[in-house]
């Protein structure tokens, strides 16, 4: 044999050698697969917490264009060189001249459609991702015929090695160019990386070279494969269609965000099929389709390929629908939280129609493609009529009938594949070790089916249950990632729904699920000079973890702070303008942190809280071994009924938050990253002489605030501490017995404008911070800048030198210098969707 008829024919094997060899063949894809996955879910992860949903929505669009000219770029060459039983160089030769002129042909196709596209979806910038991404599909179109070639001889060894080098290198890319701000361009550069060494390396490790052929041999007859692989193909354009019109649908509806959220739902619900199913498919079809005129054989190796298909993907699915906010969170992060009701009608869909996804093993294997193609033209119409009809409720509408279709077609799919071949539904001990009857109701399949949902539910949840009970060392040690740990460990039983408004009625009054007897009640102290920004979210999520009443002190407000404050009942709303002899800002809330002490008092308030309006607090409910039967675990009145008698003051730990880059429309409580141990060091530019400064101090303040037992006799100290009230002048007063509890979280402000304004206030304070020491800059420099500054100069600094890039939080996040903290933005979210 030459070495170019070696390199298209294979070895003979034994036909006893076959299960064996499709056995470790299948072994070596699912072993190394593991790798993949890991790469994979890890990159996306990260990714998802790089990028915004539009940033997806807007790759994903033109990713609806590469997926339905990828299902006929090949014109189903791979399956039908793998279903050949017997192939010469000659074929291969037509066949690859064949490729060639299809994948130029679908390139211009591409690169014609791309202004449509752009056209299609009001995106201008579809045009260029369209363009860069033609190539790669063009590049990945020339290595058909070595893939086939290496799929065909059975070398799964190489493929595998080949995918994860590709997917290694493409997935370091993509990380770096998200990290560089290149927003979605770093998914467009993933999938051209991917593409292109995936290509380079097929043609590098397969030896077959085509080559031009002038005569026309026997060899050249390539009808057979050609009519075998139209089939292949026009079913596969039927299937993408009734497939993708759903995220066409969302796009042209919802705009980027909208198709971003829909996009990633799908992926991340038909992940465990894609990811198992996909790489085995090949293993599959070549291994049935040497036995394919051997039933006793074909049933038996069916057995062997399918039933671990449906023992792994299964129970991850049943998982993931149940949990499917915890998924989420973990998945995509905290931004991603509107995608939980999509991803959970998604998973179920992807749980039923998993059954019918393996028929495609069965119809390649055998031969019987027009029997694919005629389901094709059956199952694509019902799908395209429930995407329809759903899309009129909306994204969620979209959802719910695509997964009515799927769910609806599987019986009926999975009956029809097997009428007339080898298998027969519900028979042959072959997926189930023991006869079966011939007949089964559809009921009975879907009776099967909740009963292994049910199973895998159980054993999954008792899994998931060990895991949120683990120390967060091993959390650590598991994830790597402080912010991921975060994310699984905490509840999320909740979706974000739209931002509402700055008033208080946009935020409803916390529903309070347990009696309150036996828990001491609390009071929050507040002092407010303009903080609509701030105040309304601030007084619900207080209101909604134990506070039952505040008193707001008004200082000269020019907004609609006031308002804010009065729309809440439980608050009292008390005008109090500084005094012009109370020159020092310390002054002027020393006095209202007295004042309030005494209203409490008077009220039979037990304990008193001092916050600014951009501060949140929280207790230590959440934490292992203290109380977790309260719909809100971090309930600050549980908190101090665990407090010692003796203890009067109760010290929260300080949380700085970073600014990050926002949207515009972005509230507050997007910030997720806090300083952690120590400080977050960077360089800053002093505005005022132009020097760059080393920052190593928060930017907020290193204590957290305190709350004080107001039987006690004290009198504050600071806007942080109490003391004792002892009228010793010479005397230093001892220390206040207190304890550390819970969490205080400051928030940064999240645009120039913010930044502005309250530097602009601080400036009416003779306050110093020592402005020479690094340690104390850049507050005073920030101070005496901003009455200089116009507000384009002081929106150009905020954006250049406040705001930190994504990757020095990353790269802090992995050195556990700051932790990622979604707590106060998920509370909020619920209070929302209350």
């Amino acid at each position: 044999m030459s070495e170019r008829n070696a390199a298209v024919g294979h070895p003979p094997e034994p036909a006893a050698a076959l299960p064996q060899q499709a056995l470790s063949g299948g072994t070596i894809r699912i072993a190394a697969r593991g790798v993949q996955l890991l790469l994979g879910i890890g990159t996306g992860m990260l990714l998802a917490r790089l990028l915004t949903p539009a940033e997806f929505g807007l790759f994903a669009m033109v990713g609806s264009l590469t997926a339905f000219v990828g299902s006929f770029r090949d014109w189903g060459l791979p399956a039908a060189v793998s279903h050949q039983h017997k192939l010469d160089d000659g074929q291969m030769d037509a066949l690859f001249w064949i490729n060639l002129r299809l994948n130029l042909l679908v390139a211009l196709f591409m690169a014609l459609m791309a202004p449509l596209l752009a056209w299609f979806y009001g995106e201008a910038r579809l045009t260029a991702i369209t363009l860069v991404m033609t190539l790669g599909m063009f590049a990945i179109g020339l290595s058909v015929q070595h893939e086939s070639l290496l799929t065909r001889q059975m070398r799964w060894g190489l493929l595998t090695l080949i995918e994860t080098s590709a997917l290694f290198v493409s997935s370091a890319l993509a990380l770096g160019l998200a990290l560089a701000g290149m927003s979605y361009w770093a998914l467009v550069g993933q999938f051209m990386a991917n593409l292109l060494l995936k290509s380079s390396i097929l043609w590098l490790a397969s030896p077959w070279r085509p080559r031009r052929r002038s005569d026309t041999t026997p060899g050249m007859s390539v009808g057979s494969i050609l009519a075998y692989s139209r089939n292949v193909t026009v079913f596969r354009v039927l299937t993408h269609i009734g497939r993708n019109l759903d995220r066409v649908v969302v796009g042209f509806s919802g705009g980027p965000a909208a198709m971003g959220l829909y996009d990633r739902s799908y992926q991340w619900s038909t992940f465990p099929v894609t990811n198992i199913y996909g790489p085995l498919l090949g293993v599959a079809v070549a291994s049935l389709s040497r036995v394919q005129h051997d039933a006793v054989r074909y049933r038996d190796l069916a057995r062997r390929a399918l039933l671990p298909i449906f023992a792994t993907c299964l129970p991850a699915l049943a998982f993931m629908a149940v949990e499917a906010a915890n998924v989420v969170a973990l998945l995509l992060g905290a931004q991603w939280l509107a995608a939980v009701p999509l991803f959970r009608v998604l998973c179920i869909a992807a749980f039923v129609g998993c059954t019918s996804t393996v028929t495609k093993a069965l119809y390649l294997s055998a031969g019987s493609t027009a029997r694919q193609l005629r389901w094709g033209l059956i199952a694509a119409p019902l799908t395209i009529a429930a995407v329809l009809v759903g899309s009129i409720w909306g994204v969620y509408g979209v959802a719910l009938g695509y997964s009515a279709a799927t769910i609806g077609l599987a019986y009926p799919s999975v009956r029809y594949c097997l009428y007339g071949s080898h298998l027969r539904p519900c028979t042959s001990g072959g997926f189930s070790g023991g006869p079966l009857p011939q007949r089964c109701s559809p009921l009975r399949h879907y009776a099967a089916l909740a009963t292994v949902c049910r199973a895998s539910y159980r054993c999954c949840l008792n899994c998931w249950s060990l895991l949120r009970c683990s120390r967060p060392s091993t959390h650590l040690a598991l994830y790597g990632c402080p912010a991921i740990v975060r994310s699984c460990t905490n509840s999320c039983k909740m979706h974000l729904l739209a931002q509402g408004g700055s008033s208080g009625a946009a935020w409803p009054e916390a529903n309070k699920p347990m009696s309150t007897q036996q828990l001491p009640s609390l009071a929050l102290a507040m002092c407010v000079r303009d903080e609509e920004s701030f105040l309304a979210a601030n007084l619900a999520y207080h209101h909604a973890l134990g506070v039952s009443r505040a008193y707001i002190f008004l200082d000269r407000c020019s907004d609609s702070s006031p308002q804010i404050a009065r729309s809440f009942p439980w608050v009292d709303a008390i005008p109090c303008d500084r005094d012009p002899a109370e020159r020092y800002m310390s002054s002027y809330q020393l006095r209202c942190l007295q004042k309030a002490l005494e209203l409490a008092r008077a009220d039979g308030i037990e304990w008193l809280l001092h916050l600014d309006a951009d501060e949140f607090a929280r207790g230590d409910g959440d934490r292992p071994g203290q109380h977790k039967k309260r719909a809100h675990q971090a309930d600050l009145r549980v908190m101090l009924a665990a407090v010692k008698p003796t203890t009067a003051q109760v010290i929260l730990r300080p949380q700085e938050a970073i600014p990050t880059p926002l949207a515009p429309d972005d509230p507050f409580w997007k910030l997720h990253f806090f300083q952690k141990r120590g400080v977050f060091k960077r360089k800053l530019l002093d505005p005022s002489s132009n020097i760059l400064r080393l920052l190593d101090m928060p930017l907020g303040h290193d204590k957290g605030k305190s709350i004080v037992r107001t039987a006690a006799q004290v009198r504050p100290e600071s806007a942080h501490r109490w003391q004792l009230a002892i009228d010793a002048r010479s005397v230093k007063p001892p220390a206040l017995a207190s304890e550390m509890r819970g969490l205080h979280y400051h928030f940064a402000v999240v645009d120039a404008r913010q930044w502005y304004e309250k530097h602009r206030k601080f400036s009416e304070y003779p306050d110093q911070w020592e402005k020479g020491r690094p340690v104390r800059f850049p507050k005073q420099a920030w101070k005496e800048a901003s009455v200089t500054m116009s507000p384009a100069e002081a929106h150009a600094y905020f954006s250049r030198w406040v705001v930190v890039r994504r990757y020095r939080l990353l790269w802090s996040l992995l050195r556990g210098q700051i932790v990622h903290d979604t707590f106060v933005e998920r509370m909020l979210a619920q209070l929302k969707s209350g």
